[in-house]
């Protein structure tokens, strides 16, 4: 019952029945699934018998107190309360996935899940595109500026959707994930079926990216592309098959009218980063408070690691930041397993799926503010599945230990706040 609830609760935060139904919005149809699927799913551990090994578990609740001092640090305790609630719609997905995807079944059941929904997204964003079914909101006139403070010299059309994906960035990174995940039953198909099922799909869902111009997610793709060859072409040459990729995706018009430009819209990061820094500078150990960002900067930060620094601080950062590095080092784990069974094998195979699509998300969403979105602790929930399933079988998935995870995360900590920092002063060059 906590995996079907848990795969309802995923397909409604996708479609977000609230915008498309707004007449269910009261009835807070989200709430109801995820409390029930949370209910559901303590049963569920206890049955199939969840180690509770997993640290990124324990440091979730971690993330959730570092968000609420940083808004009780700023004086608003009752903001404290709001934080949870606001967050608790993506991170509750974490346990979800974790607890629930307890086999291979399960896992293609949420991939097969995941690409359906991506596919069926950009089938109803491509009726608004091109015959204008509720275009109103499904397609984003977004004006093109020539110099700062002119009047708009052009009108861009880009795709949207619903909720989280609201952005025409967010949904354009949600259908660059999927390919990693349309590809793992490359193996297992004749040259006909992989053209129908994996090939044709994927020149769709890039066609989809095309559409929205997302330039977040040219660079993911770029990042997707290097990591998925690096051990067949290595790393000087899955480079510059990335960079083929990407400069021909810009060749190609991807990023729209807007392109990329160091003077316009880099100079622009730039500045908000800068402001990030400010916040950092402010209040260093709890944050300027959770959400708050915009409240400081005219913008959200646009890139998914300053953010949290700057909202939550040092503290509630290492929490956000070590969920994610355990994860990639027991990803790294799996997929450098010499597999000696079926089983073994297909841990390998998923848990490299699963890391490229984590690389392209976090690549992608250096330009980005993606910190809390659904799609992050999804990924990450599936990680620390897997990660589950091989404790089962006797594999140690962190073979350094925790320690040195920890410390991989604090020097992950103050690298990225670094390198922001060099970033902010290359202005001056």
């Amino acid at each position: 019952m906590g995996f079907i609830l848990t795969i309802l609760y995923l397909i409604l935060s996708f479609l977000s029945p609230a915008d498309m139904i707004p007449w269910a919005a009261p009835y807070r149809p989200l709430i109801i699934i995820g409390g029930l699927a949370l209910i559901a799913s303590v049963p569920a551990a206890i049955l199939n018998q969840f180690t509770f090994r997993a640290w990124q578990i324990y440091l979730l609740p971690g993330l959730l107190l570092g968000m609420g001092m940083s808004r009780i640090w700023m004086g608003w305790i009752g903001g404290a309360y709001d934080a949870l609630f606001e967050f608790g719609f993506a991170g509750i997905v974490l346990y979800l996935v974790a607890i629930n995807v307890d086999s291979f079944a399960r896992f293609r059941a949420v991939f097969t899940v995941f690409v359906l929904l991506a596919l069926s997204i950009l089938a109803v964003c491509f009726s608004a595109y091109y015959f204008g079914f509720d275009s109103e909101n499904l397609i984003l006139q977004q004006n093109i500026y020539q110099y700062e403070g002119w009047g708009p010299i052009a009108v861009e059309p880009r795709l949207r959707w619903y909720g989280f994906l609201n952005d025409p960035n967010d949904l354009a990174q949600n259908f660059l994930l999927t390919i990693p995940f349309l590809i793992l039953p490359w193996i297992r198909l004749q040259p006909l079926s992989r053209f129908f099922l994996i090939v044709l799909p994927i020149l769709v869902l890039l066609f989809g990216v095309y559409l929205t111009h997302s330039r977040g997610a040219l660079i993911g793709l770029g990042a997707l592309v290097a990591f998925a060859f690096k051990d067949k072409l290595g790393y000087l040459g899955s480079f510059i098959l990335s960079w083929a990729a990407f400069t021909t995706m810009l060749g190609l018009n991807f990023a729209g009218a807007r392109g990329f430009s160091l003077a316009g819209s880099a100079r622009s990061r730039l500045d908000l980063w800068s402001d990030g820094l400010g916040m950092i500078k402010s209040s260093p150990i709890f944050g300027i408070g959770f959400n708050r960002y915009s409240y400081h900067a005219d913008q959200t930060a646009h890139n998914s690691f300053l953010l949290p620094l700057a909202e939550i601080g040092l503290i509630g950062y290492f929490f956000w930041l070590g969920i994610i590095v355990l994860t990639v080092i027991e990803l790294n784990t799996l997929s450098n397993l010499h597999p000696a069974d079926e089983s073994l094998l297909l841990l390998r195979r998923y848990s490299r799926a699963v890391r490229l699509a984590l690389v392209a998300f976090l690549a992608s969403s250096w330009f980005l503010s993606r910190s809390y979105t659904i799609t992050l602790y999804m990924l990450l929930g599936l990680g620390v599945a897997l990660a589950e399933m091989a404790r089962r079988r006797g594999i140690n998935t962190m073979p350094r230990g925790i320690q040195h995870a920890l410390a991989v995360t604090v020097f992950c900590e103050l690298a990225t706040g670094f390198l922001v920092y060099l970033m902010v002063r290359s202005r001056s060059f």
